[in-house]
């Protein structure tokens, strides 16, 4: 089983493949769509865990009033 990726090892897999998209031009459409597609589907993860953290804080600060 694949070890879950922390969220600076998923931000540092997004650079890359931003950094690969902006300067490798000889990507093939099909590459260059896939690379797209894995970085949607990163930014969506690292948002989802940027949220329940926001909503832990939210949280830990109501209770502590």
């Amino acid at each position: 089983m694949e070890k879950k990726k922390t969220f600076e090892e998923k931000q540092a897999e997004l650079e890359k493949i931003v950094d690969r998209l902006d300067k490798d031009k000889d990507l093939t459409l099909d590459e260059t769509t896939a690379l797209y597609t894995q970085g949607k589907k990163i930014i969506k993860e690292l948002n989802e865990e940027l949220n329940k953290l926001k909503d832990s804080i939210s949280n830990e600060i109501i209770l502590d009033k």
